[in-house]
C-alpha cells in the first residue's frame, strides 16, 4: 500500500518524532474528508451540502495538492467554480496548510445484480 510521511496537520494528524511512523495515506484521506465534510455541513444549507457534497471523495492527497472526485460533470464544475474558495479556507482551518485543488470525474460504480 502506498504511504508517505505526514507532517503536523495542526493537531488533526501528527508525526511521531521518536520513530518517524508512517501514516497510511488512505486513512489520511478518509480522516481529512470526514473533517472537511463535517465543517462544510455547518457552513452550507442542508440541501446545498447534500447535493453538492454527497458524492465527493479524495482521490489523491499530496503534500500540497488534493484531488477531489465526484460523480457528475456538473458537480465537478460547480465545486471548482463555486466552492473552491470555501473548500480551501476550510482545509486551511483543519490542517494549517495551503493546498492546490483539482477536481476529477469519478463515475459511480455499478453494482452487480
Amino acid at each position: 500500500m502506498n504511504s508517505y510521511f505526514i507532517q503536523n496537520w495542526g493537531g488533526a494528524m501528527s508525526q511521531n518524532n521518536n520513530d518517524n511512523k508512517l501514516i497510511d495515506q488512505e486513512e489520511n484521506m478518509l480522516l481529512l474528508l470526514k473533517k472537511l465534510l463535517e465543517s462544510m455541513s455547518k457552513q452550507l444549507s442542508a440541501p446545498a451540502f447534500a447535493y453538492w457534497f454527497s458524492d465527493i471523495s479524495i482521490q489523491e492527497l499530496d503534500i500540497d495538492r488534493i484531488i477531489f472526485g465526484t460523480d457528475t460533470q456538473l458537480k465537478m464544475e460547480w465545486l471548482e467554480v463555486r466552492y473552491s474558495k470555501l473548500i480551501l479556507e476550510t482545509l486551511k482551518s483543519i490542517t494549517g496548510k495551503d493546498y492546490n485543488l483539482e477536481f476529477v470525474l469519478v463515475p459511480r460504480k455499478k453494482h452487480d445484480a
